[in-house]
C-alpha cells in the first residue's frame, strides 16, 4: 500500500488538498465537482483522471480527438450540476498547468492533449452555471412556491 509522503492545500486554499503518493501520483481532493470529488494525476504518462470535469457526452469511441467542448458546455448548464463558474475556473486553471497528455473524464472519450486546451478555454470563457434551469425545467423558487 503507497504511503502519503506529502500532503498539502493549494494557494488560497479553494476546497482543494493536494496528497502526492508514490510512484509520481497526485491526488487532488476537490468539491469543486462534487462534495467528494477526487482527481488524480499520474506524473509519469501526464494522465488526468478528472472526474465529472471535462465529461464528454454523447457515444464515441474511447480516445478521440473529436472537439465536444462546446457540447460539455451545454451539458453543464442544461444538468445544472455546477452553483458557480468561479471555482470550476481555479480548478481548472491548475490542471491546465499539469499539462496532461491524456484526459480520463469520468463520463465519455478520453481527451488527448491536442484538443485539451478547447476543452480548457471553454470552461474558462463560458456560461455553464446553474441558472435556475435542472434538466431543462425551470424550477420554482421558494418564493414562488408560497401562493
Amino acid at each position: 500500500m503507497p504511503q502519503v509522503s506529502k500532503s498539502y492545500y493549494t494557494p488560497k486554499d479553494i476546497d482543494v488538498k493536494i496528497s502526492e503518493i508514490s510512484d509520481g501520483i497526485q491526488v487532488y481532493y476537490d468539491s469543486t465537482c462534487t462534495p467528494l470529488g477526487m482527481m488524480v494525476f499520474e506524473e509519469t504518462t501526464k494522465s488526468l483522471f478528472a472526474s465529472d470535469l471535462f465529461i464528454r457526452p454523447g457515444d464515441s469511441k474511447p480516445v478521440t480527438s473529436h472537439d465536444l467542448s462546446r457540447d460539455m458546455v451545454n451539458l453543464y448548464k442544461g444538468a445544472g450540476i455546477f452553483a458557480s463558474e468561479e471555482p470550476v475556473r481555479q480548478t481548472t486553471k491548475r490542471l491546465a498547468n499539469l499539462s496532461p497528455k491524456m484526459v480520463f473524464p469520468m463520463h465519455g472519450s478520453c481527451i488527448d492533449d491536442s484538443i485539451f486546451p478547447n476543452y480548457i478555454d471553454a470552461i474558462m470563457n463560458s456560461n455553464f452555471a446553474y441558472i435556475g434551469m435542472l434538466l431543462g425545467q425551470k424550477l420554482d423558487t421558494p418564493s414562488e412556491m408560497v401562493s
